[in-house]
């Protein structure tokens, strides 16, 4: 099934924003998050994905401050984003919900090193890494479906009929 996904993310853009510090914690630059249009509508000055991206040699560049549109499509394919980071600040990356779609969002850095990861509920949530402080480098967003939970066989309830045997000359299944 074909998914859109909208995906932003923000780092060392906008304005800076200064706040009186107490002990010893390091100045955190605020971070002004892309906006997202609808899931899937690429809008003006938007990206869209492009394919192959199911691997960090071959992530679709995602700029700070911008957003991007990708398809999930099959249900196992995964899309990964390239986010390469300028200065040091917070880095906030936005994936939008999607109707009928559990999706995750992971973030790792160059060595593949997971940072991050955001699973926050079921079909229709949107997901996001709202505020990873980061220094200068690449950083990677991989998004990907959620795997539907094996199904457990279902038990036949006491005093059930026993099941069907198998026709004549068919080989057992155990």
């Amino acid at each position: 099934a074909a998914v859109a996904v909208a995906l932003g993310a923000g780092a060392g853009c906008g304005k800076k924003k200064r706040q009186a510090r107490t002990g010893d914690a390091a100045p955190v630059e605020l971070v002004s998050v892309a906006a997202l249009g609808d899931a899937g509508v690429a809008k003006p000055g938007e990206a869209e994905e492009r394919e192959p991206n199911d691997g960090a040699d071959v992530a679709t560049p995602l700029p700070p401050g911008t957003a991007a549109h990708g398809r999930i499509e099959p249900d196992t394919d995964v899309d990964y984003y390239r986010i390469d980071v300028a200065q040091a600040g917070a880095l906030s990356v936005q994936l939008a919900a999607v109707t009928g779609v559990d999706l995750t969002l992971d973030l790792e850095d160059a060595a593949g090193t997971p940072l991050a990861r955001s699973d926050r509920g079921a079909a229709g949530v949107s997901e996001g890494v709202p505020n990873l402080g980061v220094t200068p480098g690449r950083y990677t967003a991989i998004v990907r479906k959620k795997a539907s939970p094996a199904k457990k066989p279902v038990r036949p309830r006491k005093g059930a009929p026993p099941p069907p045997e198998p026709p004549p000359g068919s080989a057992p299944l155990y």
